[in-house]
């Protein structure tokens, strides 16, 4: 789970999306808004 926050925006989003679902094909990968500051991105593995 990639969820964006304070200095990224859902493009960037979905580049980092793109870069991770390169590693390996079966990897799920889901994108929210989170408006969190600080960080631009919080990234969760489940």
């Amino acid at each position: 789970t990639i969820i964006w926050g304070d200095g990224a925006n859902e493009q960037l989003a979905e580049q980092v999306q793109a870069g991770i679902a390169k590693l390996d094909d079966e990897i799920e990968i889901e994108v929210h808004e989170g408006d969190q500051p600080v960080y631009p991105f919080l990234i969760s593995v489940e």
